[in-house]
């Protein structure tokens, strides 16, 4: 193996060591070898759990019907029911994204044939996010928008439904770039299919919200990329904006003492203790940032370069808010004349403040000023329910310090049931940020294929499926490497020659007869 891709796979696990355990252990197995563990480990009928799971299985239930009809309902509660494992690593909107879409394919490969498929979504991202939700993004990184500059700072979960115009105008576009020969001819093809026969679905253009529209166009998008011969070999999906979810459950969790939740938030102890285990934690808050962003003076000319570094890695305690132009603001808990609030400051230097307590709470997420954070969602539906999170390799760290900072904070407060109960939710759970679907440019170079490559080559078959799950995770895990690093350093901390390696440095080694080439 070439000496710098194997300092790059060392970099990346020091950086991830949580990540780094579950590759030393199970690198050697096969893809299929390694999905078959995760309902070998989900317990749900038998494992105890800090909170009855009942109430998230109905919310998930009724949000399905409401989508997605009826029958699918009644599967996705029987499969909430029978296994507690759940897939979280994808951003919100329009499944596209290479490194989402194949990890949906592998946690898939885990699930029984006539089930479906849960996938939680997180919405907290601008439109503009790597992933575009903002439109259709190819994996040779050409772009549909379907929303205007102006709303590309907008958080998917509160951005209105897109347009019947808008989808027009993505489709001048689309052509546009065809003629001038930046997409292929079956790509065009493709793209034209799904913007008319899905985006332009009278049902789809309905809907309030372009969060509701994503759960309706996931599914159909899903149902688009596998031929024939494998359709009932695989599970259906059903895709969810977990903070949709989380929000329900909050309104039951706020005013019940007995919640995980309602502890951390009123128990004066607790709180005091999680807001400092979890301080500086990758995942996280930091305390110190979160106290020196409203310090800035506003009128300094330095002040949006000081707001942005001190954003960069502040977190937020528990929720974040929402300002007029449906962008999130770093909260802060404080108090003030003995009083606790959240407080911040948002991009347009404007103060955002909130009492602490469950009516207010309630209200501002009825009100969509609030929006529960990356860990009140997985106190509430992992910790408390119990439920086993997949994610990516950024999730596997950053969730086993919040569990392992929970468990600690209940240990100081003496609450030693919730925290024996907690210790044993498996949080290494790594599944997206594999790569093993190629599409070819031309003879020379290949690139990861995204929903729109596989779906225009035809579909996967049944013969490409089995060629995946006997691929190596070792394998799979390099080839994704060149998205990996990016995300793991900061810009200033990265080294030239490991960000430069490319997915054809890394094929070029392992050989292209390892993988899916889809030509």
């Amino acid at each position: 193996m070439n000496k710098n891709i194997i300092k790059l796979s060392n970099a990346i696990k020091i950086k991830r060591p949580v990540l780094a355990e579950v590759l030393n252990t199970y690198s050697h197995l096969t893809i299929s070898e390694y999905a078959s563990l995760f309902k070998k480990s989900s317990t749900l009928m038998t494992a105890e759990t800090v909170q009855n799971s009942s109430d998230f299985i109905e919310i998930c239930s009724i949000y399905t019907e409401k989508y997605l009809g009826k029958s699918k309902a009644v599967k996705i509660k029987q499969r909430l029911e029978k296994y507690n494992d759940i897939l979280t690593s994808n951003h919100h909107g329009p499944t596209f994204c290479n490194i989402q879409i194949q990890g949906e394919i592998v946690y898939a490969l885990s699930e029984n044939k006539g089930d479906i498929m849960p996938v939680f979504a997180f919405g907290d991202i601008p439109l503009n996010n790597s992933t575009y939700p903002r439109g259709i993004k190819l994996s040779t990184n050409e772009k549909l928008s379907l929303f205007p500059d102006s709303k590309k700072n907008s958080l998917v979960s509160f951005v209105e439904a897109f347009s019947e115009e808008s989808v027009n105008k993505a489709l001048v576009k689309c052509n546009k770039l065809h003629i001038s020969e930046k997409i292929s001819d079956k790509h065009h093809r493709k793209i034209c299919d799904i913007l008319n026969n899905i985006y332009l679905d009278k049902h789809i253009l309905n809907y309030d919200t372009y969060s509701e529209q994503s759960v309706v166009i996931n599914s159909k998008l899903w149902e688009k990329l596998f031929d024939h011969s494998v359709k009932e070999f695989l599970p259906e999906k059903a895709c969810f904006e977990i903070e949709k979810i989380v929000s329900e459950l909050l309104f039951f969790d706020l005013v019940n003492n007995n919640s995980l939740i309602f502890n951390l938030f009123y128990n004066h102890n607790l709180k005091e203790s999680i807001l400092k285990e979890l301080d500086r934690q990758f995942g996280c808050w930091d305390n110190k940032k979160l106290t020196q962003l409203p310090n800035i003076d506003i009128n300094d000319h330095e002040y949006p370069h000081k707001r942005n570094r001190l954003l960069a890695g502040s977190g937020t305690h528990f929720f974040w808010g929402i300002d007029a132009k449906k962008r999130r603001i770093a909260l802060r808990l404080t108090s003030i004349n003995g009083i606790e609030y959240l407080t911040g400051i948002d991009d347009s230097k404007n103060e955002f403040k909130i009492e602490f307590n469950q009516n207010s709470l309630c209200q501002a997420i009825k009100n969509n000023t609030l929006l529960p954070s990356l860990f009140t969602c997985f106190t509430t539906i992992s910790f408390a329910r119990g439920f086993q999170c997949y994610g990516g390799f950024m999730q596997t760290d950053y969730l086993s310090n919040m569990r392992d900072g929970l468990v600690k904070a209940l240990r100081q407060c003496n609450k030693h049931n919730w925290a024996e109960i907690i210790s044993k939710i498996k949080t290494n759970n790594y599944c997206t940020g594999l790569q093993f679907i190629l599409s070819r440019i031309s003879s020379n170079t290949v690139f990861p294929s995204g929903t729109v490559e596989i779906i225009s080559n035809g579909g996967l078959s049944h013969n490409d499926i089995q060629f995946i799950k006997n691929i190596s995770l070792d394998q799979a895990n390099l080839l994704g490497m060149p998205v990996k690093y990016p995300a793991v350093y900061r810009r200033d901390e990265r080294d030239d020659i490991l960000e430069n390696i490319s997915i054809d440095n890394i094929i070029n080694e392992l050989g292209k007869d390892k993988f899916i080439v889809l030509e």
